[in-house]
């Protein structure tokens, strides 16, 4: 492999395995945080139904 990508490869691919996890748990927070938002959303809404229905 030293004669493909120097005598760093190792390194490379570290940072790379490094990123790759990096990027998927900043995915996942993402997915989380929409979902989230959409119960968030979703009691919002119901508070404002009840609060429309008491009148």
């Amino acid at each position: 492999m030293d004669e493909i990508f120097g005598k760093y490869a190792e390194y490379m691919a570290l940072g790379y395995s490094a990123m790759a996890v990096i990027l998927g748990g900043m995915a996942a927070w993402v997915y989380l945080r929409y979902r989230q938002a959409r119960r968030e959303m979703a009691r919002v809404e119901h508070m404002a139904q009840e609060l429309r229905s008491e009148r």
